[in-house]
């Protein structure tokens, strides 16, 4: 099918020796709505979805990439609202375990890490969901978003996004990357196998219940000067710490996570100088290096509050202000 050709209604054909066993879609800019069917998989090289334009993939869709450099952009809405026994699928074209062999080859080949490049929700996107979602297999070191961009699973630079109920496994550096401000909503799922779990930068994002496991660096990482909520999240299994903030990030929500298992389970903070008011946290361990409160400004420390100085070097030197006030049994 030509890109704009995909709300042809395809139902119930027996595909069986092809080439492709598969609707093969060309790569352009979706400029009209579509619905695509759930009846067979979709192969896709790079797809762009057009501001206004919403495509709608169906539950128990799979939707499968055929290069390195094949990804999803969305510039418009994307609607994968799948349901728990029917997720929809966003994966390489050699994953055999969704949709059968549809490449063809037996087992001649096999999806991993770095299959595809992702999928992007770029600054005009609107409204976006996924919701029982797969996606896995991608991260490919193909900056098809923007500089920088490259080894992403899901990157996102708007606030019309909801995650939700869905899996973000095997790939690359990110699994959700959120940059430019943008704060949509992520929750009740699991991102695991990439090098950092999530990252937020410059963002408000709010991240609470989900499963954070098994990545090789970072749990979730807080850049720039985000203020994110992080709330009700297991993290649990990655080879750095738990949680880290920059150190203007520090005003961050954090509560009630469950850390275990990590390179360091507590909440690492970033060397330099914190230049505007901040309020930690207590629920957590915050471990610091060397960290400086400028003239002017306020640092708050709760009342059961643990501060641990990572080494003999390491210090806080407060230019400003340090309000510790505990209380005789916190």
């Amino acid at each position: 099918l030509s890109i704009n050709a995909t709300n042809t209604t395809v139902s119930g054909n027996t595909l069986s020796g092809n080439g492709l066993d598969g609707i093969g879609i060309g790569s352009g800019t979706l400029a009209e709505n579509a619905t695509w069917s759930a009846d067979e998989v979709y192969v896709l090289s790079s797809v762009t979805v057009a501001p206004g334009v919403t495509l709608t993939v169906p539950p128990g869709q799979a939707v499968k990439f055929s290069s390195t450099t094949g990804h999803l952009e969305v510039d418009g809405t994307l609607l994968a609202d799948g349901l728990p026994g029917s997720p929809i699928v966003f994966t390489s074209l050699k994953d055999d375990s969704v949709g059968g062999d549809t490449n063809g080859d037996g087992s001649a080949s096999s999806p991993a890490a770095d299959s595809w490049s992702g999928i992007g929700f770029m600054g005009a996107s609107t409204g976006s969901v996924l919701d029982n979602v797969t996606v896995r297999y991608s991260g490919y070191g193909y900056d098809a978003f923007g500089s920088g961009t490259g080894g992403v699973s899901v990157y996102a630079e708007t606030s019309g996004l909801v995650i939700s109920e869905s899996a973000l496994t095997d790939g690359i550096s990110w699994g959700i990357y959120v940059k430019n401000g943008a704060s949509p909503t992520i929750t009740d799922t699991l991102v695991e196998n990439h090098n950092v779990g999530i990252l937020l930068s410059d963002s408000s994002a709010s991240v609470t219940g989900n499963t954070i496991q098994d990545n090789g660096s970072t749990g979730i990482s807080v850049s720039g000067t985000s203020t994110p909520t992080l709330t009700g999240n297991t993290i649990t299994g990655n080879g750095g710490p738990a949680i880290s903030l920059s150190i203007n990030a520090t005003n961050t929500t954090v509560s009630g996570n469950t850390l275990s298992g990590n390179g360091l389970d507590g909440i690492q903070v970033g060397n330099g100088t914190l230049t505007e008011n901040a309020t930690w946290s207590a629920d957590e361990v915050y471990v610091l290096t060397s960290f400086t409160v400028a003239p002017g400004v306020t640092l708050t420390v709760p009342p059961g509050q643990v501060v641990k100085i990572r080494s003999g070097t390491s210090r806080l030197r407060v230019d400003g202000t340090l309000l510790a006030d505990g209380l005789p049994g916190s």
